[in-house]
């Protein structure tokens, strides 16, 4: 099986599964951060990953 390219989402989910619950507060701030690092790129017309 292929390995895939880690994404900001992959690391996120993986510390979900790691900590579970107990990490939630962190959790929520690096998807915060990722979806603000997405709407920058969007408005500055940077290609997103749905894009191509």
């Amino acid at each position: 099986m292929d390995r895939q390219k880690h994404t900001g989402l992959d690391a996120i989910l993986e510390q979900l599964i790691e900590r579970g619950a107990d990490d939630m507060a962190n959790i929520f701030a690096r998807m915060f951060d990722l979806a603000m690092r997405i709407a920058a790129d969007k408005s500055a017309g940077l290609p997103t990953a749905r894009d191509t």
